[in-house]
C-alpha cells in the first residue's frame, strides 16, 4: 500500500499532496469497510438459507444457523450440513466480490487512458 500512496501523492503538485493522501486513506478505509459489510452479509444470508439443521434442539439449531463454527462443534450431520452450506455461500460471495471489482477496474483503466491521452496532446 505504501507504493500506491507514494504514486498517488507524487503524481500531484505539492499543494495537493495532503488532499491526495487523505482521499487515498478515505477510499481505502471506506472500501474495506463496505466490502466487509456487503460480502459478509451476502455470505451470512446464503449460508443461513442453505444450512438445514432440523435435528438438534432449537437453541442449538439457531446457533448452527448463525455460525459455521457453532455447527461444527455439534459434529455429525449438522457439521457436514454447515460445511456444505458454507462452501455454497462462498461460491456465491466470491463472484459477487469479483462482480463489483471488475467494473471498478474497467472504470479506472478508462480514466487512466483518458488522462494519458489528454497529457499526450
Amino acid at each position: 500500500m505504501t507504493p500506491a500512496t507514494t504514486a498517488i501523492t507524487d503524481a500531484l503538485p505539492a499543494s495537493f499532496q495532503n488532499l491526495g493522501s487523505a482521499m487515498n486513506d478515505l477510499s481505502r478505509e471506506l472500501g474495506g469497510a463496505l466490502g466487509i459489510a456487503v460480502l459478509g452479509s451476502v455470505l451470512g444470508a446464503v449460508y443461513r438459507s442453505r444450512v438445514d439443521v432440523t435435528a438438534p434442539p432449537p437453541q442449538l439449531a439457531d446457533a448452527a444457523r448463525s455460525s459455521p463454527a457453532a455447527a461444527s462443534r455439534l459434529g455429525g450431520p449438522v457439521a457436514d450440513q454447515a460445511r456444505t452450506a458454507f462452501v455454497e455461500a462462498m461460491r456465491v460471495t466470491l463472484p459477487t466480490g469479483a462482480g463489483v471489482v471488475a467494473p471498478a477496474a474497467v472504470a479506472v483503466a478508462l480514466l487512466l487512458r483518458r488522462q494519458r491521452a489528454g497529457t499526450a496532446s
